[in-house]
């Protein structure tokens, strides 16, 4: 597997000891109005693989983050949260998508409580205001990308309740988790692969906002996709991650699975545009 890293790539021991000379840096960072990594590690993650998706943000409040496998458009998502909940972010090649990225970063974790040269807009649930900066600036560096932010008028996919009730379906319930119970040594909750015979993940104590992270790699929507179900809080879910599962499209399953439908409707959304974008090559 090739791996290519912001800075330099260094062995483990050595790259979680740099967080010694964090300090400086990230004062200065802070006086000139950009967050950056210290050090950070971008793998491909294999297509033939299906991978543990999604991140483990344990290891934030220590200055270390872990995303196991994201497509490059959730990074985008990542450092600019505002266009998150209405998968706002438009544009680019279609490998954003589907190509999913390991990213293994160390930083200061004294920034979390520095006061901050803007503000993002917008937050993920456990990612510090700080981190989404710092993605700003790897996805600049690393990925090459640019951007516009514009008004369009244009037909959304909006995600509403199916049922008169607003019951849900057996693969979608609001979780009763208990996220601090460690189960052989981590935390149970998060998205990871159910059974290695079966191409189906589980997420147990997410947001919602989650879930409909993982209906984009399911679904071609037309159209930015809009939470308009009002429904808060953790859930628990059970997803197929090929948009094919016996003999049945996602999409169909939406209303007997989940609880689920899918309304277009027009409306004016601010969007992201993503004008350049490159997959990040070896230093």
């Amino acid at each position: 597997m090739r791996c290519f890293a912001t800075k330099r790539a260094l062995p483990r021991a050595k790259l979680l000891a740099t967080t010694a000379i964090g300090v400086a840096l990230t004062a200065a960072a802070i006086a000139q109005g950009r967050l950056e990594f210290e050090v950070a590690a971008i793998r491909p993650v294999a297509g033939d693989v299906l991978p543990r998706l999604g991140y483990d943000l344990r290891g934030i409040s220590n200055g270390r983050l872990l995303i196991r496998a994201l497509p490059a458009r959730e990074l985008i998502e990542w450092a600019y949260p505002e266009f998150r909940d209405s998968q706002r972010v438009l544009g680019g090649p279609p490998w954003i998508r589907t190509t999913l990225f390991e990213i293994e970063a160390i930083f200061d974790a004294g920034i979390l409580t520095r006061e901050l040269p803007t503000n993002p807009g917008g937050s993920i649930p456990g990612v510090p205001q700080a981190v989404t900066l710092m993605m700003r600036s790897l996805l600049e560096d690393r990925f090459g990308f640019t951007f516009h932010v514009e008004e369009r008028e244009m037909t959304i996919a909006a995600l509403a309740l199916a049922r008169p009730d607003g019951g849900l379906g057996p693969d979608l319930r609001r979780s009763r988790t208990n996220c601090s119970e460690l189960v052989e040594g981590r935390s149970p909750c998060g998205v990871r692969q159910k059974d290695p015979t079966v191409a189906v993940v589980e997420g147990r104590g997410v947001p919602f906002v989650t879930f409909m992270g993982m209906l984009h790699l399911g679904i071609e929507f037309d159209g930015p996709l809009r939470n308009m179900t009002g429904l808060e809080g953790l859930f628990d879910f059970e997803f197929p991650v090929r948009p094919q599962i016996d003999g049945a499209s996602l999409l169909s399953r939406l209303t007997p699975r989940y609880g689920l439908k899918i309304e277009r409707r027009r409306t004016r959304e601010r969007v992201l545009v993503v004008d350049e974008i490159k997959e990040p090559s070896p230093n």
